[in-house]
């Protein structure tokens, strides 16, 4: 009777060994799952930056194409209104008179 109330109550102890590795186990998974889902998160964020700095790049690129193709056409208009300038201020030189 001894024996069997010893085993029965090693199985016990065997039992609740048992238990306690698979909730530790258990426990250390979803550790590791919400780990692994902040880890995923982070990821995605970092991912989400990396995407908004290159569109920002991007903007900044067209926005100096477009500055250096109006750079040009200012250049070329203020040198016309020069010309223009000069041409009107030519014609319009004092005549001189010869006294008589």
């Amino acid at each position: 009777m001894l024996c069997s109330l010893g085993l029965c109550y090693a199985d016990l102890l065997l039992g609740e060994a048992r238990q306690t590795q698979r909730d530790v186990l258990e426990a250390s998974r979803r550790d590791e799952t919400v780990a692994l889902r902040g880890a995923g998160r982070k990821s995605q964020v970092a991912s989400r930056k990396s995407q908004v700095a290159s569109r920002k790049s991007q903007v900044a690129s067209r926005k100096s194409q477009v500055a250096s193709r109006k750079e040009p056409e200012a250049r070329s208009r203020s040198r016309s209104g020069r010309q223009e300038q000069e041409r009107e201020t030519s014609c319009l030189a004092p005549l001189h008179f010869a006294p008589s």
